[in-house]
């Protein structure tokens, strides 16, 4: 996006500009960005979980942390995308979107 002289929509990416899509938040810009959600990677639970500052961030305070297989990383075709969609509309707004389901799934991608 540098390259294109195009500013992201979503404000300065936390990580390295050679890395935009991708890398390792640190404490410093979760309490910064105080997140109402947090997605992150089954396994990849960081060092500071257990720290004060951790347990006072909205997300955590609100139980809206969330594991998420690595399926989330790179879907593969229509079918997996939109899963990994539906998925995070069901978290985000779990009053307007029902979770995933292989039926849902197929009838969004029949229509």
């Amino acid at each position: 996006m540098e390259r294109l002289n195009i500013e992201s929509a979503n404000g300065p990416s936390p990580y390295s500009a050679k890395t935009p899509y991708s890398g390792q938040v640190g404490l410093e810009w979760l309490i910064k960005l105080n997140p109402d959600i947090i997605f992150m990677y089954q396994g990849s639970k960081p060092q500071f979980i257990d720290s004060k500052i951790w347990q006072n961030l909205s997300a955590v305070k609100n139980n809206r942390v969330y594991e998420v297989n690595m399926a989330w990383r790179e879907p593969e075709g229509p079918y997996s995308r939109l899963w990994v969609s539906m998925d995070i509309a069901h978290k985000a707004y779990p009053d307007l979107f029902d979770a995933p389901s292989k039926e849902k799934v197929e009838e969004a991608l029949c229509r």
